[in-house]
């Protein structure tokens, strides 16, 4: 699984180069169901923030702060 989540999070920052946000945002939403991760959640953020969804962008993104950063596997 976790090797899993890591592939879709990349995967969402290829998207987020070629600008197709939406899906960013379903790479970024699969990785963190299968790893909730810091990058995960922050990555989904930008891909709200970008579609302009911003209540879901800050949803997201302080999902992301609640991990613990001083967990390198949250990272």
């Amino acid at each position: 699984r976790e090797l899993q989540a890591t592939t879709y999070n990349n995967l969402a920052i290829c998207h987020k180069f070629e600008k197709n946000f939406k899906k960013m945002g379903e790479c970024s939403t699969k990785s963190v169901e299968l790893k909730a991760t810091i990058k995960g959640f922050y990555n989904l953020g930008l891909a709200y923030k970008f579609l302009y969804n911003f209540d879901e962008a800050i949803a997201a993104f302080k999902k992301g702060v609640q991990l613990n950063a001083d967990d390198p596997q949250g990272l």
